[in-house]
């Protein structure tokens, strides 16, 4: 049934105080009707009254109080229409459909999901814990078939002799372990481990500073010479030291006696120097530590001191 028009006459042609009227002749509670408006008030009755059957009434009433409006055309829809409470279930299925293609989605997602899950998992777990699996029966535990062997008899009751066979049953002997014989170990008389022969210690003699001498003042370049002997694998390296904030600066791995460097200006002030004789990361000898002092921009000429060779000189 479509009530479409029914709709718009109730709200066109009918106010407020008209649909309370209209209620109450239909035994409706106006107030208990859900809706604000006219418009909502009007939807709401004519639902109300679907769902009990009643719109017919409704009709009559309708077209009593309003008689000046032409009844044929609606009357005619609402006859040849299609019935509310189809086109209402018809929306339910859809719905329900729509609803069932929707969980379809979902569990189609969950097994992709799972299937490569699965695959990389079944090849991971250790099915020996839950499955047991039968215990052979070794061949050899069946015991021993007897085997008959036959045995030929001649009668003499002829003259001719005849051969008669006699099966007779020979049970085979199963053969009996042997007695363990231990096997006699030749023991020998143990030779005494022969002793290492120590050897002498590697003495490693302190290196021995030559220049620059203790108490010099140098504007930067300064060259440091010593004396000393090396060991197999061992280096000579010089090592230095600002004591004020303690910044360390060390030559790499040396073979000659000899090394020149550059201090930084920014590190000016007294530095302390000595040479050490290592083994990859162990110090295995040093020297006396001297001290010198650095002024890259000096008030006073510096005292002319002899100009030290550089090294390979």
């Amino acid at each position: 049934m479509n009530l479409t028009e029914l709709r718009q006459i109730l709200t066109t042609y009918f106010n407020e105080n008209e649909l309370r009227d209209l209620c109450f002749d239909l035994d409706v509670d106006y107030d208990g009707l859900p809706g604000e408006e006219k418009g909502g008030k009007a939807r709401e009755l004519i639902a109300y009254l679907e769902r009990r059957g009643r719109v017919s009434d409704l009709m009559e009433t309708v077209k009593s109080l309003r008689p000046n409006v032409s009844w044929e055309h609606t009357l005619e829809t609402t006859e040849g229409g299609p019935d509310i409470s189809t086109v209402r279930r018809e929306s339910k299925r859809r719905g329900c459909r729509a609803e069932l293609r929707i969980v379809v989605f979902l569990i189609s997602c969950v097994l992709i999901l799972l299937i490569p899950l699965i695959w990389w998992v079944m090849p991971r777990l250790d099915w020996r814990r839950w499955v047991t699996f039968p215990v052979a029966t070794p061949c050899n535990t069946r015991p021993a078939t007897p085997t008959c062997t036959p045995e030929w008899s001649v009668a003499w009751l002829t003259d001719t002799p005849t051969a008669s066979t006699t099966p007779t049953c020979t049970p085979t002997p199963t053969p009996k372990p042997k007695p363990f014989t231990p096997t006699p170990t030749l023991t020998g008389t143990p030779t005494p481990p022969t002793a290492a022969t120590p050897r002498p210690a590697l003495l490693v003699s302190e290196p021995t500073l030559i220049e620059p001498p203790a108490g010099i003042t140098t504007r930067g370049t300064a060259v440091f010479r010593w004396q000393g002997r090396l060991g197999t694998g061992q280096f000579f390296v010089v090592h230095l030291r600002h004591p004020v904030d303690g910044w360390v600066l060390e030559s790499e791995a040396l073979k000659v006696d000899c090394w020149e460097t550059t201090l930084p200006a920014e590190r000016f002030g007294e530095w302390r120097w000595q040479v050490r004789v290592v083994r990859g990361r162990t110090i295995l000898a040093q020297s006396e530590e001297r001290h010198l002092w650095l002024d890259p921009f000096p008030r006073q000429p510096l005292p002319t001191l002899p100009t030290p060779c550089p090294c390979g000189e």
